[in-house]
């Protein structure tokens, strides 16, 4: 039914009206005429005046009560519109449903949320359009609704006439008929983008904590005043505290075990640099870097920051070892040096004394060189 149609409605309900009332007044008047005196002339003037009188005022009266009647439809008519825009044409779905879980009304928008013409849902049983695996929230819920006659709201997936799915939240609340029986007036929303919308937030979210779990390094997202906001699994291992010991904390209390940051503080100097800041810690036997990067707010601000650590104690061993041997080779150069300086040394001592005695000396090198050139060939 469209607003057009119960407007029309409306319409043919005043004309009608109208004729009855009409024909009630043609009635009256012929009985009042049958009482009136046959001799109108036995009245004096100024008894028919006054008789006149009467009959104009009496018609006055009737005219202005007709108007008032005309307006009043007028106002009836527009407050039917009304009832059908704000009833009907709700954004969500309104039903009243019996103690026994029939459907006694229903509006338009119910209706087209269930799938059904809106004379056909009504006389159905509620259950009837919840998916079965949910009929045990919508039986808690209507226990709850009738013992204690306190609001109640639950959400659970509906089945529309073509089996299509929907999720649905319903707003319950308890009433009486006007036979005094106990009954629900109920809104139904659909709901269904909301929920794909929050699975879609809730898988994004576990793919992002698991990127955030699987790296290397601790990382943590620190708050304006630098507590904990977020931990990854990696700072549980590294510092052996688990995640709930960690949220909330200063990090130069986990990390410097410390009541306030250290002076060298990566992250006191990204709050002022408003840049990224690293530096290296060792402790113990480990060494770590320490990486931070300020989050900034819309303008500009420093409004927490990204805080990592990464171990690097690997990294530190192997530039140990190639600096060890870096020295070795240096050490072995100069001893290399050192004996091609003794020989040169040893050569020129024998060559001295050879040039003292009068004989050459012919080095190994020398004599291949002249074997090799007085071999015939």
């Amino acid at each position: 039914m469209t607003g057009n149609d119960n407007r029309s409605g409306i319409s043919d309900s005043s004309t009608n009206q109208g004729q009855t009332l009409r024909r009630r007044a043609e009635k009256i008047a012929r009985e009042k005429a049958a009482g009136t005196p046959d001799n109108l002339k036995a009245l004096s003037p100024e008894e028919m005046q006054q008789l006149l009188h009467q009959l104009q005022v009496y018609q006055i009266e009737l005219e202005m009560q007709n108007e008032e009647l005309r307006r009043t439809q007028i106002k009836l008519g527009a407050a039917g519109a009304r009832y059908f825009e704000l009833y009907d044409l709700a954004p969500v779905g309104y039903v009243t449903i019996s103690e026994k879980g029939m459907i006694q009304e229903a509006n338009l928008t119910a209706a087209n949320l269930l799938g059904v013409a809106q004379n056909v849902a009504l006389r159905q049983f509620f259950t009837r359009f919840i998916l079965s695996e949910d009929q045990d929230i919508y039986y808690l819920h209507r226990k709850h609704l009738f013992e204690t006659g306190e609001p109640q709201v639950c959400e659970l997936r509906m089945v529309k006439e073509n089996e299509t799915i929907f999720w649905a939240h319903i707003s319950a609340t308890a009433a009486q008929d006007a036979d005094c029986d106990p009954i629900c007036r109920a809104t139904i929303s659909d709901i269904t983008g909301l929920k794909q919308a929050e699975e879609d937030a809730a898988r994004m979210a576990r793919d992002w904590q698991s990127t955030f779990d699987a790296t290397n390094d601790a990382i943590w997202i620190l708050d304006q005043e630098q507590r904990v906001l977020r931990s990854n699994k990696t700072a549980e291992r590294f510092f052996h505290l688990p995640c709930s010991d960690l949220i909330g904390k200063h990090c130069w209390e986990i990390i410097h075990g410390s009541a306030k940051p250290i002076s060298e503080c990566p992250l006191l100097r990204a709050r002022e640099s408003l840049r990224r800041e690293t530096m290296e810690l060792q402790i113990d036997n480990s060494w770590f870097q320490v990486t931070v990067d300020p989050i900034l707010d819309p303008a500009g601000q420093y409004a927490g920051a990204v805080h990592i650590v990464s171990d690097i104690t690997g990294r530190k061993q192997t530039e140990e070892q190639i600096r060890n041997q870096l020295d070795e080779l240096r050490r072995w150069h100069n001893v290399m040096l050192g004996r091609e300086d003794r020989v040169q040394e040893i050569k020129r001592e024998v060559n001295e004394l050879c040039s003292r005695i009068g004989e050459p000396i012919r080095y190994p090198s020398q004599e291949a060189g002249s074997a090799d050139s007085e071999d015939p060939k």
